[in-house]
């Protein structure tokens, strides 16, 4: 098991996948599918706010499951949230890091948190994401 301490200030792998929860809102995601109902967020979904004071909230899957948290915990509402998962890869091959930051105010999650601190090319970072990502309404059940 990770240690927390162990965890906190260093980079996400370039293997790790990245959970971002995001509001159930129609204009942060559209229908790319119309036979499957496969759907794809929209800007707006990855997106700062003022909120991100380090940078965009993310959560690691690895370490979702190296401190045995339930990946439906990613939400708390899945009635109003959906996450989008994707590799940190593209994060990096745009040249933006993944630091892993803990959230010490929440107990839940908090420990698998992460940032993406905002590149000046984040635009083409989240176009990247959004065609490679996966779209979840409901627990990724990855722990």
């Amino acid at each position: 098991m990770v240690e927390e301490a162990e965890a906190e200030c260093k980079s996400a792998e370039p293997n790790d996948r990245l959970f971002r929860r995001v509001l159930k809102r129609p204009d942060f995601f559209k229908v790319v599918d119309p036979l499957t109902g496969a759907k794809r967020p929209q800007p707006a979904a990855l997106s700062y706010s003022d909120g991100d004071v380090d940078g965009l909230s993310t959560y690691v899957e690895r370490l979702l499951i190296e401190f045995g948290i339930p990946s439906e915990k990613l939400c708390s509402d899945w009635e109003k949230h959906a996450v989008v998962r994707f590799s940190v890869r593209i994060v990096q091959n745009g040249g933006a890091t993944v630091v892993i930051t803990p959230d010490h105010s929440d107990p839940i999650i908090g420990k698998a948190h992460a940032s993406i601190p905002k590149p000046n090319n984040w635009k083409e970072i989240r176009l990247k994401i959004i065609q490679n990502c996966e779209y979840f309404e409901s627990d990724p059940k990855c722990s």
